[in-house]
């Protein structure tokens, strides 16, 4: 619950939260996918790097229009 209250700063419902490889390392990231709670329903995406104890972000995307997968927009 920290870990989602410091990345999301919005109002959102989490959709989806999973392991996919982003950065191209051979490792999967921790994805945690949101839709917006307001009109139109925009996503977004952040994926992070979990090493130990350590949390950093490597990729973000924000205002994906529905129906688009906010996870392949992480990947572009």
């Amino acid at each position: 619950y920290t870990f989602l209250q410091t990345v999301f700063k919005r109002e959102a419902t989490i959709e989806q939260v999973g392991l996919a490889a982003i950065d191209g390392d051979g490792f999967a990231e921790l994805v945690v996918v949101t839709r917006s709670a307001g009109s139109g329903s925009y996503g977004s995406a952040r994926a992070s790097s979990v090493t130990g104890e350590n949390i950093s972000q490597v990729s973000e995307v924000e205002g994906v229009a529905p129906g688009r997968d906010p996870v392949d927009q992480l990947k572009d």
